[in-house]
């Protein structure tokens, strides 16, 4: 494979432009690597599906990450409370259907 981040330092920069040697670049590291293919040994396909798993991975690791304490706000037994409370309210309602009939409607009083 190949690596991507020898196209990016600054030693690759210098070889071509001597004048740069004081100044950082200024260039986003993807543009540069893209507009200088031929310093690469890989092809480009293979430099962008590394780049698309190395960007998958670090979306990833966000979403597995743990928080390292507590969010404010957030009580874990208040959030079982809302739950059963939720199917307690869900059981009310099923017995009060239950409970009415075709026979209350107003249809049948006339």
């Amino acid at each position: 494979t190949c690596a991507p981040h020898s196209l990016l330092s600054s030693e690759a920069t210098d070889r071509f432009v001597p004048e740069l040697i004081m100044f950082p670049s200024l260039r986003l590291p993807v543009a540069d690597a893209m507009w200088q293919p031929s310093l690469s040994q890989c092809s480009t396909e293979a430099w962008l599906s590394a780049e698309e798993a190395r960007y998958a991975a670090r979306m990833e690791a966000i979403r597995n990450r743990v928080p390292l304490t507590q969010p404010i706000g957030f009580d874990p037994k208040a959030q079982v409370e809302e739950v059963n409370a939720q199917v307690e309210e869900q059981d009310q309602m099923e017995e009060e259907e239950e409970e009415l009939t075709d026979d209350d409607g107003p249809a049948d009083r006339f």
